[in-house]
């Protein structure tokens, strides 16, 4: 139980600290299980998210499985899916659907943390050749 709980919190401040610009996630496994672990988790936030803004099922549906087809395919280096440049990426999502569910019914605040969280993923997308390849 003590290393789960060591897990979550690791993977919490791996999460923030690539939202806040510390990091690009070049220190998360390069595993298909943890990418697949953190994917689960960016969906279950934005579909969160989703339901904050009053969007139905659908959206809740719609909207995470495009959001996890997006990341998927940007995260390919070569034809190959690089699962560090994946985790990076969902991982710096979650603080920002956070932050999405609670400006939600403001579209101005909405707009900046959606602005946030777009120069979130380019800084991962930008930085990936110089630190992972």
């Amino acid at each position: 139980m003590k290393e789960l709980l060591l897990l979550v919190r690791e993977t919490i401040v791996r999460a923030f600290e690539i939202a806040t610009f510390r990091s690009v996630g070049a220190d998360l496994p390069n595993a298909r299980g943890f990418a697949m672990a953190v994917s689960v988790l960016s969906a279950a936030f934005v579909a969160g998210e989703q339901l904050a803004r009053g969007h139905g099922i659908a959206g809740m549906i719609i909207i995470p499985a495009v959001w996890l087809f997006v990341i998927w395919t940007v995260s390919r280096v070569e034809g190959q899916i690089d699962y560090r440049i994946a985790s990076a990426l969902l991982l710096g999502s979650i603080p920002v659907c956070v932050i999405l569910v609670l400006v939600a019914g403001s579209e101005p605040m909405e707009w900046i943390v959606s602005a946030w969280g777009a120069v979130v993923m380019l800084n991962v997308l930008a930085k990936q050749h110089k630190q992972w390849m």
